[in-house]
């Protein structure tokens, strides 16, 4: 492709030359070959510049950086262990009961996902009574929504599952929300938790 180029420079350069030869002997400033021979180079000059600007080009398109593939929600959520860090239960919008409000003994509590839509909460380093299982599991499900939002529901085998509203899920830091109306007090009950990968 470049020496099509080249060589269709080279003739059109030739055209305009012939075509001023008549001028070129009555000024008789210009000898002709002279003026093919810097043709010549200029043209031999326009396609190196053009193959070094395509060759340029062409190395933005081949950048080297790998862009990673967007993972889903439950291949962010698989094989980690996250920790609590945030927590609010709210009545008709007061903050009730906080992360602060943990003992001790639940701020280092896990919970692990696996691939098969089981996972398991586990007691962390400190027990709060050391008759406790270590792990308890559960199962998990994933949903969209048509409204575009994402659902996860637990269930530990008691038959009622929770379930919340993903609000984000980066891999490193997951936030659910909850909220159900309490029929005796006619209050909403609303619970927000964030976990972070540990």
């Amino acid at each position: 492709m470049q020496i099509n180029l080249m060589q269709k420079l080279l003739k059109e350069l030739d055209i305009n030359l012939v075509g001023r030869k008549n001028l070129l002997y009555i000024f008789g400033k210009i000898n002709l070959k002279k003026m093919k021979k810097i043709a010549f180079k200029s043209a031999i000059l326009a396609a190196i510049l053009s193959v070094s600007l395509l060759s340029s080009c062409d190395k933005d398109d081949d950048d080297d950086t790998v862009t990673a593939p967007t993972q889903t929600e439950k291949q962010k959520l698989v094989d980690k262990d996250f920790g609590i860090t945030e927590f609010t239960v709210s009545i008709g919008g007061i903050p009730f009961y906080t992360f602060a409000d943990f003992d001790e003994c639940d701020k280092d509590d896990l919970i692990h996902f696996r691939n098969d839509n089981s996972g398991y909460y586990d007691e962390g380093a400190t027990k709060c009574d050391p008759t406790d299982p270590q792990r308890e599991s559960f199962n998990y499900e994933l949903r969209e929504l048509s409204s575009g939002n994402k659902t996860l529901t637990i269930d530990d085998g008691g038959g009622d599952g929770e379930t919340f509203t993903i609000l984000s899920n980066t891999g490193t830091q997951l936030k659910l929300t909850a909220s159900e109306l309490d029929s005796t007090t006619n209050l909403t009950v609303k619970t927000d938790i964030t976990f972070t990968k540990k």
